[in-house]
């Protein structure tokens, strides 16, 4: 880490389509100081009236010259040359903008944004899951399928900054990966409610039990398919559909050893749960100042 020594804190944002989690967070000790959380308000300038007040109750009492930062983690396809939010599937009146600059003009702090499934997976890569990893690939299961790739401890964006969008992979015909193993399938196949389901699969019914069968079938084959191409260490899974990883993770991790190409990969690859819970996407954020 590179920073003037008085310059110990940063300040992490992760900006959801229904909740804002802002944080300040103590980059030497890597851990959360102090925590607020707002629901996402659905206009533009409503939201960036209340992310920049949001903020300001983060680092109540803290001089500006002991922030090295602020991170934004925002869902959507990023231009990370000119800052612009360009394609964010639940903030869509976002998409345009430039977040980024008008909070760093406010605040008067170097000011950084990423995609929030990459911030997750540098969150974990570093300080949780994955801390003991050199290649890593972060994949949310939620209401959609998000991902990120960490190399040597660095996002890899590709040329363009859409690495990592690992949910769009084409999995069965025209399905996605995450048609196929979110939120979004469990709902089109079952006509239940993600919570509702994993309760009846729980109590042992036959056919919640199969939904999830199929999903780790589903979220097997992807992994297979990121494995072929990045050939990483680690698979790291979070999202909230992580909580129900015991009824799907067992077949995943079977139908990814059946399709993965390489020997070494198939014995040596681990597929394992996040541990940063619902915070990992802010730390991530925050971690965008080191």
């Amino acid at each position: 880490m590179n920073m003037p020594n008085k310059q110990i804190f940063s300040i992490g944002v992760d900006v959801g389509g229904s909740k804002i989690n802002a944080m300040l967070f103590d980059l030497r000790k890597n851990e959360i100081v102090r925590r607020q959380t707002i629901a996402t308000p659905k206009k533009k300038k409503k939201l960036l009236n209340q992310l920049i007040q949001l903020i300001e109750n983060v680092i109540a009492g803290v001089p500006k010259s002991r922030i090295a930062g602020i991170g934004l983690g925002i869902a959507g396809e990023i231009d990370f040359q000119k800052g612009i939010l360009l394609n964010s599937p639940n903030l869509k009146f976002l998409n345009g903008t430039r977040p980024a600059r008008t909070v760093e003009k406010y605040f008067k702090l170097k000011t950084g944004m990423d995609n929030d499934a990459n911030c997750f997976a540098l969150a974990e890569a570093r300080l949780g899951a994955g801390r003991s990893f050199k290649n890593v690939v972060g994949i949310t299961l939620g209401t959609g399928v998000g991902g990120g790739i960490v190399i040597n401890g660095s996002l890899y964006h590709g040329a363009f900054g859409s690495a990592g969008e690992v949910g769009w992979m084409i999995l069965d015909g025209t399905r996605t990966f995450e048609d196929l193993a979110s939120e979004k399938f469990i709902k089109s196949i079952s006509h239940e409610s993600p919570i509702n389901l994993e309760a009846k699969a729980r109590r042992g019914d036959k056919k919640a039990l199969k939904v999830y069968e199929t999903l780790g079938t589903n979220l097997g084959l992807g992994i297979a398919n990121i494995v072929n191409v990045m050939d990483p260490e680690l698979i790291i899974l979070g999202g909230g559909l992580a909580s129900a990883a015991g009824l799907f993770l067992p077949q995943a991790r079977k139908m990814a050893k059946k399709y993965i190409i390489s020997p070494l990969s198939r014995r040596k690859l681990k597929i394992v749960l996040a541990k940063l819970g619902k915070n990992a996407g802010a730390v991530g954020a925050a971690l965008l100042c080191q």
